[in-house]
């Protein structure tokens, strides 16, 4: 598989990067890939032209990421980013009638071999991690083919080999707003590249003429039927048998490669002498630069993709179930640490917000910076629930904290404020270290009731009762009391407290415990 001639692509896929920021690569997916691909989609064309299937109503499509990282634990992409190019695959096959949920949790592969040279496990390590009810995505650091010929740089894959049928994506292409996933998930929906014959060797003024001289595309061995692809004409008189076979994508010759801009006007001619029009803001072609909304499936693609989802070799991801699709615009608000709090401890940092109705779980990050760099993020994790403890954070350090409401289909909710908190110098005792319970009722109350604390202290200790806001203000106080070891109650008032969300503080000597409580008009 995969030893033939590369694509020279710019950068293909940070279509909607700056073409300055992006490094020369391939689309890895040609050769005996594009042989089997194109098998693929004459089936679908022919059984399109038989039964057209046409979608009645979205179609939910399970998708496993497998995050590849080195045998030590490092080098993984971060989730942040996953989510982020997850939310944007989600956008781009919208106007398919197509969306992906995530199938169970993100995988995690630390293996140095799979992560810098990833065709050598193709049928081991990866193949024991492909998931047998999904669309498989690998995630190594490099997509790269190792046994292609020249500087090879590989951006993204589909290897449609019946045994893998997954996807490989170098780790730089994923991010939020890139297209190469979008393009490689064309790929393994039976698409092909619209200048299908032009892969390995684009057109060339100097070389291929103007019109064009060639009767048949310079890469012929790409694709059957009988080994050659005519070459395209503007009037649609062979798009049956040229291209991509698909009669409303214009003809394209590679005319994107190294082109500056959205607007191809070189005035090429195809061999009748006629000008070619191009569809720059395809997905599955290479043009850079055009702006986010302007690329597009056409409808033949479209229709292709829905025919493929529909055929026998798909029947694995057909799976009827239909994700959580709870919508939720609003970001969660922070609770603990309050912004700008002093800790007067470092180890055990509870973390504490709002929850989100609908979300299943939530992004937790911990960073060095307000910008959250990835490389300065230094706790990042899938909370279920909306609270965790976090160990291992320095003695009296400043740290940032955000956190994202996300389902398995939603990724794209914004996220919550930024708190700034700095660590103490103390080491903290967790809750179940200081005490077996800790518990406050009735929980909602309004103002005018008591609040009963309840403590099962592991051992006696001295310590005080606070209320704050979520701006960290105390509202109310306890004086400092001994509490002893099992069992004891404690009631507070809350009288004159405004309807809102406070924190219940036990500060002690040993540490710190807290809960929420609601209090309501």
């Amino acid at each position: 598989m995969f030893r033939s001639l590369l694509l020279t692509l710019l950068a293909f896929t940070g279509l909607f990067a700056e073409a300055s920021a992006q490094a020369q690569g391939w689309c890895g997916t040609t050769g005996e890939a594009i042989k089997l691909i194109t098998e693929r989609l004459l089936a679908n064309k022919e059984a399109y032209q038989q039964s057209p299937v046409q979608f009645r109503n979205t179609v939910y499509v399970p998708v496993t990421f497998h995050l590849v990282g080195r045998t030590d634990g490092s080098g993984v992409i971060s989730r942040r980013r996953v989510m982020e190019q997850f939310c944007t695959l989600n956008e781009d096959f919208a106007e398919v009638g197509i969306q992906f949920y995530i199938k169970d949790e993100l995988n995690y592969i630390f293996n140095t071999a799979v992560f810098t040279n990833h065709q050598n496990t193709l049928n081991s390590i990866m193949a024991l991690n492909r998931d047998n009810g999904s669309v498989n995505i690998f995630i190594p650091e490099s997509a790269n083919q190792g046994n292609a010929p020249g500087p090879s740089v590989v951006l993204g894959y589909n290897d449609p080999n019946p045994t893998r049928d997954w996807l490989v994506m170098s780790k730089a292409e994923i991010r939020k707003g890139g297209s190469t996933l979008s393009h490689e998930m064309g790929h393994w929906f039976s698409l092909l590249h619209p200048f299908n014959g032009w892969d390995s060797e684009p057109y060339d003024q100097a070389e291929h003429g103007n019109p064009v001289t060639l009767t048949t595309a310079p890469s012929p061995s790409l694709a059957p039927p009988n080994n050659f692809i005519p070459v395209e004409f503007v009037d649609r008189t062979n798009c049956d048998v040229s291209g991509d076979f698909l009669c409303d994508t214009p003809p394209d010759y590679n005319f994107g490669l190294g082109w500056p801009n959205c607007n191809y006007n070189a005035g090429t001619m195809d061999p009748n002498g006629e000008v070619i029009d191009v569809a720059e803001g395809l997905y599955m072609g290479y043009f850079l630069n055009c702006d986010r909304d302007e690329y597009f499936f056409s409808e033949d693609q479209k229709a292709m993709m829905i025919q493929d989802y529909n055929s026998g070799s798909r029947a694995y991801i057909r799976t009827g179930h239909i994700p959580n699709l709870t919508e939720y615009n609003e970001a969660p608000a922070l609770v603990a640490p309050a912004d700008d709090e002093q800790l007067g401890f470092y180890n055990a940092v509870s973390f504490d917000w709002e929850d989100t109705p609908g979300a299943d779980f939530y992004l937790l990050e911990v960073a060095n910076v307000n910008s959250f760099q990835e490389q300065l993020v230094v706790y990042e994790n899938f909370i279920y629930g909306s609270s965790k403890v976090v160990e291992g954070l320095q003695a009296n350090k400043t740290y940032y904290w955000r956190v994202t409401p996300m389902s398995a289909y939603r990724t794209c909710a914004p996220s919550s404020g930024i708190f700034k908190f700095q660590t103490g110098v103390a080491v903290n005792t967790t809750s179940n270290e200081l005490a077996e319970r800790f518990s406050v009722m009735p929980n909602p109350l309004n103002s005018s009731q008591t609040l009963t604390v309840s403590l099962n202290a592991n051992s006696g200790f001295t310590g005080s009762f606070s209320v704050t806001n979520l701006m960290g203000q105390q509202v109310r106080a306890v004086e400092r009391r001994d509490f002893p070891a099992g069992e004891s109650t404690f009631e507070l008032s809350l009288a004159g407290l405004q309807a809102g969300l406070y924190l219940v503080h036990l500060d002690t000597g040993k540490g710190k415990l807290v809960q929420k409580i609601v209090v309501t008009e």
